[in-house]
């Protein structure tokens, strides 16, 4: 169980899959940008891009090999502790024991872990959610017309996405079109309703 002096700043999670793994995951991560001295966080290192992950560069050989060892050791501890700390309640007790027994202070292997016994795959009926509220993203409703419309907008659309599972995320060019659809759709809303008033106004004068 996580430590009760350590002051979490969201409820923890306990490893109940589904929905609930992917919005730990993005709190978790925003709790994992710790950098080290060598330029790599604790995020880097669950991801496996930090110096001498799988999907990083090579540790360096000569005298800059002992410290970048350290440095991914630290991280490896450290990451570890931090997505400990988090998880708390249901069945997350028997997941603790477990990375305790098989991963521990070995950050990356846990995250693993957690991933293939928590996450699931969407089903048909979610992404067809998911869908929907990407279809339903609207700049007049949502957002508004202000002076900073379009830089909120962008910022849902990426929000919208992200929620997304990676394999069924959007491109950078459909962001851009769904941009520019919301701005389109807002714009002849504008232009339909002042055509209304204008033919109204134009049909009260003429009495």
């Amino acid at each position: 169980m996580p430590n009760s002096e350590v002051k979490l700043d969201f409820e923890p999670y306990d490893c109940t899959p589904g929905d609930a793994f992917d919005a730990y995951e993005e709190r978790l991560f925003n709790n994992l940008t710790s950098t080290d001295d060598r330029g790599y966080s604790l995020a880097d290192h669950v991801l496996g891009i930090d110096e001498g992950g799988p999907a990083g560069p090579a540790m360096p050989g000569g005298a800059a090999g002992p410290k970048a060892i350290a440095a991914r050791r630290k991280r490896q501890r450290s990451s570890y502790g931090v997505m400990v700390r988090h998880l708390a309640g249901g069945t997350a007790g028997d997941h603790i024991t477990h990375l305790k027994q098989n991963h521990f202070q070995d950050g990356r292997a846990a995250w693993l872990y957690l991933e293939q016994m928590c996450r699931t795959a969407p089903t048909l009926i979610q992404l067809r959610k998911l869908d929907q509220a990407w279809d339903n993203i609207s700049l007049l409703h949502d957002i508004g017309v202000n002076e900073s419309s379009v830089q909120q907008l962008t910022v849902r659309i990426g929000a919208t996405n992200a929620r997304r599972p990676a394999a069924n995320r959007k491109t950078r060019s459909q962001c851009a079109e769904r941009l520019l659809e919301c701005i389109f759709d807002c714009s002849k809303h504008f232009s339909e309703q002042a055509l209304v008033e204008y033919n109204a106004a134009a049909s009260s004068s003429m009495r």
